[in-house]
């Protein structure tokens, strides 16, 4: 697989005393990486490196509800393209921040964002016998396969990633 540049991050300026690049390398593939999760809604699932330079974040239409009537456990077999299926790919700084965040400073940089060209998503929604509101007392595996991202005209792909027992169904505020 090809190592692709994404969007040097370069930080210049008479203010801040000269120039400090940094370049930023994405190499499939890179789930290996993501070691950080974290989750929220109905259903929002996203995984990000230590240094927060790189988020996955995958969007599913509500579950809890359907699990929760299916006696608690459900699994779910989801494919990019679904209605309401997202899984994006976002590089900068501070990149996890906005997630499931109602306050965010402005300390994040977006430098570029990647929708998955495609992918499957296994989703397995734990839901609690009783919703509270604002929290639907729920947790979700999901098992990321096949998603591949187009980059600068090349294919770079995600790699197999599991996040596990992510709480979700709790809304920010």
């Amino acid at each position: 697989m090809k190592q692709l540049m994404l969007a040097p991050l370069v930080a210049c300026g008479l203010l801040l005393g000269g120039c400090s690049d940094s370049v930023f390398i994405i190499e499939g593939p890179f789930a290996s990486d993501l070691t950080q999760h974290a989750g929220c809604g109905d259903v929002v699932l996203y995984a990000y490196d230590e240094a927060d330079q790189r988020v996955i974040t995958v969007v599913a239409p509500p579950l809890i509800e359907d699990a929760r009537e299916s006696g608690g456990t459900k699994t779910y077999q989801l494919q990019v393209g679904d209605e309401g299926v997202s899984i994006d790919l976002q590089t900068g700084s501070n990149v996890s921040a906005p997630k499931c965040n109602d306050f965010v400073d402005n300390t994040t940089v977006i430098e570029s964002d990647y929708p998955a060209a495609t992918g499957t998503i296994t989703l397995v929604v734990t839901a609690q016998e009783e919703a509270k509101p604002y929290d639907q007392n729920a947790t979700a595996d999901a098992t990321l396969d096949d998603v591949t991202f187009v980059i600068d005209g090349e294919t770079v792909e995600l790699g197999t990633l599991e996040v596990k027992s992510i709480a979700v169904g709790w809304l920010a505020g």
